[in-house]
């Protein structure tokens, strides 16, 4: 008989109160100035609990907590001016 269902799984690795410090700590920027990550939430998490905690379960309390990685998407940039646009426009006409 398959008895997986009563299975709970492991427990959390933050409490209730130490869950409601890091949502405090993510409502402010992190030391090393940028952006959350997974990583930096780890190395909070590590410092907090006293033993090694693994970048992906960071990642795991952002998405619990409703964060997501928040990075502009990549533009490229237009190395040429607009005179070089325009002759480029020009000799691509067909004849």
């Amino acid at each position: 008989m398959d008895r997986r269902r009563k299975n709970a799984g492991a427990k959390a690795l933050l409490g209730e109160e130490a869950e409601a410090e890091l949502r405090a700590a993510l409502a402010e920027a992190p030391a090393d100035g940028g952006l959350w990550s997974g990583p930096k939430v780890a190395a909070w998490m590590t410092a907090r609990l006293g033993r090694m905690v693994r970048a992906q379960r960071g990642w795991d309390y952002l998405k619990r907590l409703g964060h997501s990685p928040q990075v502009p998407r990549p533009r490229h940039a237009k190395a040429a001016s607009p005179e070089e646009q325009a002759e480029y426009k020009r000799g691509s006409r067909s004849v």
